[in-house]
């Protein structure tokens, strides 16, 4: 990511010194998460990738019951919804819309933390299966609750 000036608790508006781009950036428990990244290398953009790719496999996993399908259709969706709601944060033309897009990212990881329990709980999959899953899923959580404090 390009070196910038401004950086705060706040999402805003800021220039990079170096590329003249403008950028909206927030820095939530110490991680940077900015508006532009180059061409998705950026750690965020590639967690929540790996998260919804995992997600997706960890979906497989469960049963063929008509419970477990309605689960998995739950889970997936909002797993993957994290990912694709950040993305298109990173595209929002104001402040408002970058709030809002993270606001549906924070709700859909709540979501996704929810199922992953809920998985669990019924016995489908372990602790150890999921692991990474509830962990990743908590560690976004927490950065998008974050921004979603400082509005």
């Amino acid at each position: 990511m390009p070196p910038c000036v401004g950086f705060s608790s706040r999402p805003k508006h800021v220039r990079c010194e170096e590329t003249g781009a403008t950028h909206i950036m927030a820095v939530a428990g110490g991680a940077k998460m900015s508006k532009m990244s180059t061409k998705g290398k950026g750690r965020d953009r590639k967690n929540n990738r790996e998260f919804a790719i995992r997600i997706i496999k960890l979906s497989a996993k469960l049963p063929n019951t008509p419970e477990a399908r309605v689960v998995r259709y739950q889970m997936t969706k909002a797993g993957t919804s994290v990912g694709a709601n950040y993305h298109e944060a990173n595209r929002a033309r104001s402040k408002a819309d970058f709030r809002i897009k993270i606001d549906i990212c924070e709700t859909e990881a709540s979501e996704t933390q929810y199922w992953l329990e809920m998985i669990a709980e019924v016995g489908w999959l372990t602790w150890e299966d999921m692991k990474w899953e509830y962990e990743e899923c908590s560690e976004l959580l927490a950065i998008f609750t974050s921004i979603g404090k400082t509005k």
